[in-house]
């Protein structure tokens, strides 16, 4: 029996319980529906399913939410591309997914807008709308809404990004990172009193200015560090190492992050989450591999099993999360399960297990996979 305290059982209460509902018990049975085996590991903690899918799963009819997590999404650079994004974003978070957008796309504010030969308005201005209405529309009825947007360090509007969140009462339902490759590194290694070039919208480069002055890679640098101290914005989301590692972009081309940057996938894939709770797997000082082994497989499935239960909110996000079959397991407890082993959190021990345990469960992960694709068919 897991023994909560009072603060607990209120956002229990409050967020994920049915009407029905008093005790987790009783949620871990409705949830580990989904896959019954989980029921143990859900009951005692040793395995968390995301919020939506703790919320929304097996409600029968009392909610209906996605069981997802969050969404990352697609727009284009029309003033119709715009608002269907933002439509989609809208109908994403009422049904509790938060959602990442790159607004690369958006042509700059140094270009015209050719249907009406006039200057274009630049990203950050749409992006305040996309803010306004994650603001306005609570996820799932229990949250505000959350955002993630990229912006290339190409994007010619990219000093206004960068500065956009210094005003700490502006754009807070949005997460800001910047797409930086390997390119920008080496310039800043071997050419760091050059000037930056960023490119227009027809492909030409012009060299990036701020109040009209020229501004050279180290300065970039500078301004994008000194930012991320003051405001803790913008991030940093390495785009060479987020394509290398999708294994999807047979598909897409396209590769973003979710809110929180723990999914990075194609547009429309969804983020289908849970954590093994590794202070679980403690027994004594000793970790218990063999149950570890054992939650992996099962925790696999079930989240598999998340996406044939989903209740997606738009079909194209049905369609792309079908299609690529996307999970997200991850791990919690890890500074308590080396407290439990008597193992020094910034030792080289606890640097070697947490490779050890990572590594394991991934591995563990795709062989469980592979015994899906025997079993179901290939995705």
């Amino acid at each position: 029996k897991v023994n909560m305290d009072a603060s607990v059982e209120k956002l229990l209460k409050d967020r994920y319980f049915l009407t029905n509902e008093t005790t987790w018990s009783e949620l871990a049975k409705r949830v580990s529906k989904i896959h019954e085996p989980m029921l143990p590991y859900i009951d005692g903690m040793e395995f968390i399913a995301s919020s939506p899918t703790l919320m929304n799963a097996n409600t029968n009819g009392e909610r209906f939410g996605t069981l997802s997590s969050c969404f990352p999404m697609n727009i284009t650079d029309s003033i119709d591309g715009i608002f269907d994004a933002l439509k989609e974003s809208a109908i994403v978070t009422k049904m509790g997914g938060g959602v990442g957008y790159d607004f690369t796309i958006l042509r700059s504010s140094q270009e015209v807008v050719k249907t009406i030969n006039r200057q274009s308005s630049g990203p950050i201005p749409f992006i305040n709308i996309f803010n306004a209405m994650l603001d306005g529309i609570q996820q799932g009825g229990v949250r505000r809404g959350a955002g993630m947007g990229l912006l290339s360090i190409y994007h010619p509007d990219i000093i206004h990004f960068i500065r956009a969140k210094e005003d700490l009462n502006k754009i807070k339902r949005f997460n800001f990172s910047i797409k930086i490759n390997n390119e920008f590194y080496q310039k800043l290694k071997k050419e760091p009193k050059s000037i930056w070039q960023v490119i227009l919208k027809d492909g030409s480069k012009t060299d990036l200015l701020d109040d009209g002055k020229p501004v050279t890679v180290q300065q970039l640098w500078e301004l994008i560090i000194e930012n991320a101290w003051k405001v803790a914005e913008p991030g940093i989301f390495n785009e060479d190492i987020a394509f290398d590692r999708c294994t999807v972009t047979n598909i897409s081309k396209t590769v973003l992050a979710n809110p929180c940057s723990e999914f990075v996938n194609i547009p429309y894939a969804s983020c289908n989450l849970g954590s093994i709770n590794l202070s679980k797997m403690v027994d004594g000082k000793k970790f218990d591999w063999e149950r570890y082994t054992q939650l992996i497989a099962h925790s696999t499935r079930f989240l598999d099993l998340v996406i044939n239960q989903n209740n997606f909110p738009i079909p194209k996000i049905s369609e792309i999360t079908k299609s690529i079959r996307p999970i997200g397991l991850g791990v919690m407890g890890l500074a308590h399960c080396l407290y439990l082993k008597g193992v020094p959190y910034n030792s080289d021990r606890a640097i070697r297990f947490t490779d050890e345990v990572i590594r394991y469960m991934t591995l563990c992960a795709m062989r469980e996979s592979v015994e899906l694709a025997k079993e179901q068919g290939p995705y």
